[in-house]
């Protein structure tokens, strides 16, 4: 595989469990009650844009996290790791490439942020997207999420299944 793909992937994921990493953080103080709150990925990115030299940060992990995503589609599409055509082959490729349309979103949501100038508390009723459409994105990302968890679980037992036959 081509050095600059690896070293986006490689960007990606540092990206990536940035943003987990995060969310873990700001989770855990707003549950010992040391502040903020427990938002999710977008809580993060918010939090990122309210610190000294936040735009920065969101706009680096805005590029890294497109980068993921790039390496998600990737591997749903050239099969760099060699996972095949097979039927559960398939199930793993649609799921990364699923898990790079979330990320692509995300990511592009940062860049969005950075050089949007009312990103603060007022909002002047423009939007990216109409609100009307907001209920069906999160509903499909919700789906998404739901076939991604449903394909693991059952790797998951299987995996224990075969090792408790050895």
């Amino acid at each position: 595989m081509d050095k600059k793909i690896k070293h986006i992937a490689r960007t990606g994921y540092a990206s990536k469990g940035t943003v987990y990493a995060l969310t873990g953080i700001l989770a855990f103080g707003a549950a010992v009650g040391l502040g903020g709150k427990s938002e999710g990925k977008l809580g993060v990115l918010k939090f990122l844009q309210n610190q000294p030299f936040g735009n920065v940060l969101l706009g680096i992990l805005g590029l890294g996290l497109l980068c993921y995503s790039f390496w998600r589609f990737f591997q749903s599409i050239k099969d760099p790791e060699d996972i095949g055509t097979y039927g559960k082959a398939i199930g793993k490729r649609i799921g990364f490439f699923l898990s790079g349309l979330i990320y692509l979103g995300l990511g592009a949501y940062a860049i969005y942020q950075v050089f949007n100038p009312s990103s603060g508390g007022s909002s002047s009723g423009k939007s990216i997207l109409p609100t009307e459409y907001l209920d069906y994105i999160f509903y499909a990302v919700a789906i998404a999420m739901a076939i991604k968890a449903i394909f693991n679980g059952s790797r998951c037992t299987r995996a224990i299944s075969s090792r408790n036959s050895i």
